[in-house]
């Protein structure tokens, strides 16, 4: 495919671009969000700050162009499904991975550490795909070992394939007529990286700097650098997704190459960095914000006056409410914070808090098996093992939080329009009472005069007066009557007197007379 010297060619990734966007995996254009700096006070507003957010990918990140094009140059008997699939991962690459074998209809294998969480391993199998767990120590040599008997296997990290996939999101940001000075890329195990900083040198842009961004406790890449060769080595970072034990032979050429540098962020800024993205309405995971954590805190040299772009790689970190816990609330001092535990299907992971009663988050983010991280909605604040990783307000200047304000409006309109219909209540029972009342007494006056004029004496007979609403009701209520006797009685007929003031009923014989808002009704036995 290519020579020892090139690792990818710009044709390749062209090729693999075109490949990718037409596969049925729904890979997309994601967009480049320009001019930026203003968004971000502490930069130097000289500066014009782009961010392609890969965050928006399918499946929530990059990985997925990687998968599409490895999956477009296996063998047929593989695309056929004869054969199943085995790669290793405990992150983005086998979410992307699985997806890939639900909507292709394949089988496959996913070789997963022990350290991996229970919640991505059952993502992964709800895909229908095979999951072994291994000593992360031994991982490495398993997917050796199925390659060594001639399984079909897609590399995470060294294959030329998934390199020039990842390579893709440069040309879409050349596309968007946008000649960067400088291009900064998270790396974890380089593939990335290695796919944007071939596409952008190849394209003719040779004066771009291109740097890699590696978390403090997982620096494969800048060690490799370093000794001149790839290197394997223990990890530990709250940027999972940027934590593989090792460089990949290629990537490290790649690197080497066209990458100008390796700069190292700690976790702190990682997720302070994380914690501005949300201010702004970004969401993206620890792996997905080292690059512009980089940018925030003033890593990359010489960008003032410089066209930046910066990748946001991944978004996989969800929300879930589990409750109030009192550990963090007391070293927090906010009572405006959730409860986040790590998941694989996202979905807002800042959705509103419980008003009734203080909770507080705890984040675990993918692979996270060591520590625990908490996200306070109203400071804006993370803290990792309960030590805050963002200065707090002091606590003598108390200030109403975020969320209270927004919700003032609400509550206010919400107090008003209970008031308002307590007092049409009290004015409908009121009217109601008022209406009963004049009728009572009128059906009083209107009896004594029918008593009087001989009239209402007859036997059987009937005299009421009812509102206008109830004449049918009334009238089929009097077919209908039974005597004490259960007999049905016979009435000749109803006769339909209204009355505004006080008549004479013997004056109105079979005779129905309209003359004000009530029902006379007689009846004759």
């Amino acid at each position: 495919m290519t020579s020892d010297d090139d690792v990818v060619t710009l044709e390749d990734i062209e090729k693999a671009r075109e490949v990718i966007m037409k596969s049925p995996l729904n890979v997309r254009k994601t967009p480049l969000l320009k001019n930026m700096t203003s968004y971000f006070p502490e930069l130097d507003q000289s500066i014009n700050l782009h961010l392609k957010l890969e965050s928006l990918q399918t499946t929530g990140s990059f990985k997925i162009r990687g998968v599409a094009n490895q999956m477009a140059n296996l063998p047929q008997e593989v695309k056929s499904g004869k054969r199943k699939l085995i790669t290793m991962s405990a992150g983005n690459y086998g979410k992307a991975f699985a997806y890939t074998l639900d909507k292709l209809n394949l089988s496959g294998l996913c070789l997963m550490p022990l350290t991996a969480p229970s919640s991505r391993v059952a993502l992964i199998k709800s895909y229908g795909c095979e999951v072994a767990i291994y000593p992360s120590h031994e991982i490495q040599a398993a997917f050796s070992q199925y390659a060594a008997h001639n399984f079909p296997v897609l590399d995470p990290i060294d294959d030329a394939s998934y390199i020039t996939g990842c390579g893709s999101v440069a040309m879409e940001i050349l596309e968007d007529d946008v000649r960067p000075d400088v291009v900064v890329v998270c790396c974890g195990g380089g593939g990335l990286v290695s796919g944007i900083a071939a596409a952008i040198k190849l394209s003719g842009l040779r004066d771009c700097r291109i740097y890699a961004v590696e978390p403090e406790g997982s620096r494969t890449m800048y060690e490799s650098f370093q000794k001149g060769e790839p290197v394997t080595m223990a990890v530990n970072s709250v940027a999972t997704g940027l934590s593989p034990p090792y460089a990949g032979k290629l990537t490290y050429q790649c690197c080497r190459r066209y990458v100008e540098d390796v700069i190292l962020v700690s976790d702190n800024e990682i997720l302070k960095c994380m914690s501005r993205l949300f201010d702004i309405g970004l969401v993206a995971e620890p792996s997905g914000c080292a690059a512009l954590a980089a940018i925030l805190n003033n890593k990359i040299p010489d960008v003032a006056g410089k066209r930046v772009v910066a990748v946001v790689t991944g978004r996989i970190v969800t929300e879930s409410i589990l409750g109030p816990t009192t550990n963090v609330t007391s070293t927090s001092g906010f009572a405006d914070t959730f409860s986040v535990p790590l998941s694989d299907n996202y979905s807002d992971p800042f959705a509103a808090p419980n008003k009734d009663k203080t909770t507080t988050s705890v984040i675990e983010f993918p692979e996270a098996s060591c520590h625990e991280y908490m996200f306070d909605s109203t400071a804006r604040s993370f803290y990792m093992n309960n030590t805050c990783v963002r200065e707090k307000p002091s606590p003598s200047t108390p200030s109403l939080g975020v969320n209270q304000v927004a919700s003032l409006p609400l509550l206010i309109s919400s107090v008003v329009a209970a008031l308002v219909m307590v007092v049409f209540i009290i004015l409908f029972f009121a009217k109601k009472c008022k209406r009963r009342e004049f009728c009572r007494r009128k059906n009083t006056a209107m009896k004594n005069s029918a008593v009087n004029s001989g009239f209402g004496t007859q036997e059987g007979s009937e005299i009421g007066l009812l509102p206008v609403n109830d004449i049918y009701n009334e009238l089929r209520e009097h077919e209908k009557r039974t005597n004490d006797d259960g007999k049905q009685e016979n009435y000749h007929h109803l006769d339909l007197t209204f009355v505004k003031d006080e008549v004479d009923p013997s004056q109105y014989d079979h005779v129905t007379k309209t003359s004000g808002p009530y029902e006379f009704v007689i009846s004759h036995g």
